[in-house]
């Protein structure tokens, strides 16, 4: 069952809305004598990660696997679930484009402006 899910941005840009479901953190938590505050972070983190990368943001390993079970909460209690450097390379890449292109329509009014 989902953990939550992130609404995308269909033109390939970036997600702009994310929502957990609380109950099924705690079931997921309880079932596996996780914390559940940890857990809690953990699916923010992913849901995160979908606004950031947009479509075909799940993979086979890390925090962007699709099904977590046993092996990925063994993981999160270890603090050693996080993005493979390859996703972590693509939000900061995507991210400092965003901020650019942000910064630029920023200086674009301002001198327009003037």
């Amino acid at each position: 069952a989902a953990l939550g899910f992130a609404q995308l941005d269909q033109s390939g840009g970036f997600g702009y809305y994310a929502n957990v479901f609380d109950h099924r953190v705690e079931e997921l938590s309880g079932m596996w004598t996780s914390s559940r505050p940890v857990v809690l972070a953990h699916v923010i983190a992913q849901e995160m990660g979908h606004l950031l990368l947009g479509q075909g943001g799940h993979s086979r390993t890390g925090l962007m696997t699709a099904d977590w079970n046993r092996a990925e909460l063994v993981r999160i209690n270890q603090r050693a679930f996080t993005f493979t450097s390859q996703q972590a390379k693509e939000i900061l890449a995507r991210s400092l484009g965003r901020h650019s292109s942000a910064e630029a329509s920023r200086l674009s009014q301002v001198a327009e402006q003037r």
